[in-house]
């Protein structure tokens, strides 16, 4: 992967993930595949992850060595 393309998916991720934020549901029930974790924590946790998933791939792919 190219290193322009490395920036916009990581610029596309963070897009995704300012969206979710703004936009995120609030609703009763469990949340799928977490079992009895309430829909509004574990929006928040599956959240959380993929923006430590960015911080990653922001210090592993995207941000370059300059020496």
């Amino acid at each position: 992967m190219s290193r322009t393309a490395r920036r916009r998916s990581f610029g596309a991720l963070v897009a995704a993930l300012l969206v979710a934020h703004a936009f995120a549901p609030s609703r009763a029930g469990a949340f799928p595949g977490l079992g009895p974790i309430p829909f509004d924590l574990g929006y928040h946790l599956v959240w959380t992850a993929v923006a430590a998933a960015a911080v990653v791939f922001l210090c592993t792919a995207v941000w370059e060595d300059e020496t």
